[in-house]
């Protein structure tokens, strides 16, 4: 008499096709990290942008009657509820989307500045991105980290400006 094995159906995956998957997995997740973090300094790059016009707005209609900027300062703007909510709760203070805070002040005659806006606690990748870009004639100057950006600078040197060993940096635009 001969016995045939019986064949049984398998169930579930077996061990090395659980670690094929988890390594495929692994694979996705490491190529999307670094994506992810990119897509999310320019976003917050862009808003950046964004808010500096909408401060640059703002306070051109507050200010649209007078001849200078005296008194301007960051909860004159929070106030005035012309920004989003999400930039300013507490109608005292200012966030920029990196967290930091926006610090705006009277300009200056001697430099023919109506006023500064400061932003603060910027990544070094966004900091690199936004000293690179040309904001627009109502730009005076920009500051980086204490440093002035000058016409005659490439986009590497602006860029440079935003050294790698600090973590937060500071932008200052001056507005006329």
């Amino acid at each position: 008499m001969t016995h045939h094995a019986i064949t049984r159906p398998r169930r579930g995956l077996g061990l090395l096709e659980v670690l094929l998957g988890l390594f495929i997995a692994g694979l996705v997740v490491a190529a999307a990290v670094p994506l992810y973090d990119e897509s999310a300094v320019r976003r917050g790059s862009n808003e950046m942008v964004l808010e500096m016009s909408l401060i640059q707005a703002s306070l051109s209609r507050i200010y649209h009657d007078r001849t200078t900027y005296d008194g301007v300062n960051t909860q004159v703007l929070a106030r005035s509820k012309l920004l989003p909510a999400k930039w300013s709760h507490d109608g005292a203070t200012i966030t920029n989307p990196f967290h930091g805070s926006v610090v705006v002040y009277p300009g200056s005659s001697d430099d023919g500045a109506k006023y500064y806006a400061v932003f603060n606690n910027i990544p070094v990748k966004a900091c690199r991105y936004l000293s690179a870009l040309d904001l627009g004639p109502n730009i005076l100057r920009v500051e980086v980290d204490g440093s002035y950006i000058t016409p005659d600078m490439t986009p590497g040197q602006k860029m440079s400006l935003c050294t790698d060993g600090m973590t937060n940096h500071f932008i200052s635009w001056t507005v006329f």
